[in-house]
């Protein structure tokens, strides 16, 4: 979850990190995994990011739009 330097910032921005992502701090909260669509995932991941802090960070330069997301507590 995004969040901010502040206690009880999170927010329903969330990240699909692609790779390791050392900007992501180690106390970010994992909420899931990718269990299917990974060639979207891909797809998006090869249309690069608009510039961020570093090489691999920043917006997708390819729209994307969550149509259905499914979450599971186990």
């Amino acid at each position: 979850m995004a969040r901010t330097q502040d206690p009880g910032t999170s927010g329903s921005q969330f990240f699909i990190d692609y790779a390791d992502n050392p900007l992501i701090p180690a106390d970010s909260t994992l909420i899931g995994i990718v269990l299917n669509g990974m060639d979207i995932v891909d797809k998006v991941a090869a249309g690069g990011v608009t510039p961020g802090h570093g090489a691999n960070d920043g917006t997708p330069e390819i729209g994307v739009v969550l149509r259905h997301v499914t979450v599971v507590y186990s």
